[in-house]
């Protein structure tokens, strides 16, 4: 479209303040044209500063996502680079989900991601770690283990 096609449009411009974070400045302003068919009256003008508000808060739910990832992204690094064996169970049948370096070089570097804790470290079936991890995800409360042995 021709600059000159697209001066037909609008009349004017409606400048918005986008809502930024409660207390804090805006997050930027948003332009948005007026039309030369409509007649510019409260209700129009509401419906303008509707789509202004969902803009904000579209912008502000990236801006989370965005921010989520980069902390994601940190604890990962921390996780990985600990020296200490950690390995992280889901749900009621303990699904390994992620298992750092430390945890891997601790079991023989198995392949134990993605299975069933039961099925990946066998031995450890009729000892007490499972009953104590089912404990924990029953109740929500933590145990600690001082010098508790188990068999690899």
């Amino acid at each position: 479209m021709s600059p000159e096609a697209a001066a037909g449009l609008a009349r004017a411009a409606l400048l918005l303040p986008l809502d930024g974070p409660v207390g804090g400045p805006p997050a930027g302003v948003v332009a948005i044209g007026v039309s030369r068919r409509l007649h510019f009256d409260d209700r129009y003008r509401r419906f303008i500063e509707q789509v202004a508000r969902q803009v904000a808060a579209n912008l502000q739910r990236a801006e989370a996502s965005r921010a989520s990832e980069r902390q994601r992204q940190y604890l990962d690094e921390l996780f990985l680079q600990a020296p200490a064996g950690i390995a992280v169970l889901d749900g009621p049948e303990h699904v390994i989900e992620l298992a750092n370096p430390a945890y891997h070089t601790f079991i023989g570097g198995r392949d134990i991601v993605g299975k069933r804790l039961g099925d990946a470290l066998p031995e450890m079936r009729d000892q007490p770690f499972p009953a104590l991890l089912d404990e924990v995800y029953r109740t929500g409360i933590a145990h600690v283990g001082n010098e508790a042995p188990t068999r690899l």
